[in-house]
């Protein structure tokens, strides 16, 4: 039975939406689900069934970590927080993986200060899984860096690639760098340095990606900083609302709709554990979707094949340029 903590108090919704999201994922008989809070609020909720059988647990904590609160100093200052507990619980092996729709950042410090960095990772990032007209396309940085250095670029170039390749099975998978032109020239100082840096690596690099080549599957992996990755990661969601609207699926579809809630969350690469996290505004449909995609990375044995791929020398991951 695979075992996933929640962080049940993080985000707009909390916990309304984390318990909606339990008892959905409840129908998986081989999943074990771990509500990190205030036990008081959530058990009245859960049936008692769910719990007798072992399909819900309870880790009962009652410090809470803000959307507004500063992201080292919360997770310090409240190290009993359920985001917090949700990524110990991960580092102890009591859970496979662990999701959160709470403070980015507070989740991205938790998973760095409590399960570390893979080696020659420096900057941890986000990695999202967007729909492509012939197949799902990943996304990194979508959030967890809005300050990147061209190394730091390089290193969520050969994560990405190295989390595509296992997650699908393509190999290689083609790497693109987001950019204003195609052209190796065009970009500001932090695009033209890092193309040079992933140019010269053992990376498959198709080279610049431009805004509207992104789901025409040029790349199977596109990089970015994380400003510019989320700012794109929203407006095709504000898109896919505008025209979806009622049209979305009660299932969960990892690259194949524009609906950020079937698209569940982005995975933390770098660190590790297997650590997703969620939009604030979650809805309970959008923390399944999260939970289920979680689920599947732990049954893909996805931090192994990471973990063999840099141990047998992924380029940017092993040196540390000087840029």
């Amino acid at each position: 039975m695979i075992s996933i903590s929640l962080d049940t108090m993080g985000g707009e919704n909390a916990p309304r939406a984390a318990l909606e999201a339990a008892l959905l994922a409840s129908r998986d008989k081989g999943l074990h689900l771990i509500l990190c809070g205030p036990k008081e609020r959530l058990e009245p909720v859960i049936p008692v069934e769910l719990v007798k059988e072992g399909r819900i647990s309870f880790e009962d904590v009652s410090e809470t970590i803000e959307m507004d609160e500063p992201p080292v100093l919360s997770v310090k200052k409240k190290p009993g927080a359920s985001l917090v507990k949700a990524i110990e619980l991960l580092k102890a092996g009591t859970a496979h993986a662990a999701v959160g729709a709470g403070n980015t950042g507070s989740m991205v410090f938790a998973a760095i200060n409590t399960l570390g960095r893979l080696p020659g990772v420096s900057r941890p990032g986000l990695l999202g899984i967007l729909p492509g007209k012939d197949g799902p396309v990943a996304l990194m940085d979508v959030g967890a860096n809005v300050d990147t250095r061209p190394k730091h670029l390089k290193q969520f170039a050969s994560l990405g690639r190295v989390f595509w390749e296992c997650y699908t099975d393509k190999k290689p998978a083609k790497v693109g760098l987001l950019n204003i032109g195609e052209e190796e020239g065009k970009g500001n100082r932090l695009a033209k340095e890092a193309w040079w840096l992933i140019k010269r690596s053992s990376i498959p690099f198709v080279g610049n990606v431009e805004g509207h080549e992104i789901l025409l599957n040029k790349a199977d992996v596109v990089i970015c900083d994380g400003f510019v990755g989320n700012v794109l990661l929203k407006a095709l969601e504000g898109m896919g609302e505008l025209f979806l609207k009622e049209k979305t699926s009660p299932k969960c579809v990892f690259g194949g709709s524009l609906s950020w809630e079937e698209q569940g969350g982005a995975v933390l690469m770098g660190v590790d554990g297997i650590v997703v996290v969620c939009h604030g505004r979650s809805s309970g449909k959008a923390l399944h979707c999260a939970i289920t995609f979680a689920k599947e990375l732990v049954q893909k044995d996805i931090m192994n094949c990471i973990k063999t791929a840099l141990k047998d020398g992924e380029e940017g991951c092993q040196k540390e340029e000087s840029l």
